[in-house]
């Protein structure tokens, strides 16, 4: 297997030259443990092949191989199964090694379903049509709370996101009356000095020091 050691180089097109980046990883693929088929698109005649088929809905990993890699059945309301057959093909189907199946991907070998590819989809006896709006996506059950929370972590962001606007300017009025507030208090608490003490007059010092000593004789 390809070691995951940091050590792979990549072709820099600029430079044309081989540059080593550590950040690189190669890790084994794991087939998921569930996949998920829907339809999103408005084609009424493939809603009807969908829903007559009932190939829509959830298909779980079974514990054996077929042609060298997992394959997956959804059991209700028909045993339906999504393999790759022996031509190499992923297809959904009611057999393992159908030729096409009900529907099908045109491709050799690949060790999963492509989410960059469409599917065929049987219309008629021989004749396949790719409509868009097929989606597959996989579930894995030890990973599936955790993407609940990022979803939920994910709206969060976007709400702040959304808000941060009006969030800022309320922060930055709070900032300026709470600054306004302490400044005028800093003011109210400041020592009342008059202007002749910082001119060294004798005199002025002279006259304060009778009025205290005056008005603690008077009292």
């Amino acid at each position: 297997a390809p070691p995951n050691n940091g050590f792979w180089e990549f072709w820099n097109q600029r430079s044309r030259s081989w540059e080593l980046e550590s950040s690189i990883s190669v890790l084994p693929f794991e087939h998921p443990d569930t996949y998920v088929l829907e339809y999103t698109g408005v084609d009424p005649k493939i809603k009807e092949i969908l829903d007559k088929t009932t190939l829509l809905g959830k298909y779980e990993k079974e514990k054996g191989f077929e042609n060298g890699v997992p394959y997956y059945s959804k059991l209700e309301p028909q045993l339906i199964y999504l393999t790759r057959n022996k031509y190499g093909q992923w297809s959904f189907a009611s057999g393992l090694n159908e030729r096409f199946g009900l529907m099908y991907q045109d491709t050799s070998l690949e060790p999963a379903p492509r989410e960059d590819l469409t599917w065929l989809v049987r219309t008629g006896e021989s004749y396949f049509k790719t409509p868009p709006g097929i989606k597959l996506s996989y579930v894995n059950k030890n990973t599936e709370a955790k993407g609940q929370v990022n979803g939920q972590a994910n709206y969060l962001l976007i709400t702040l996101y959304t808000c941060t606007p009006v969030v800022l300017i309320v922060v930055l009025i709070v900032i300026v009356l709470v600054a306004v507030k302490c400044r005028k208090k800093r003011k109210q608490e400041e020592p009342k000095i008059d202007e002749n003490m910082y001119y060294g007059d004798e005199d002025y010092y002279d006259e304060q020091k009778e009025e205290k000593t005056g008005g603690a004789k008077n009292r």
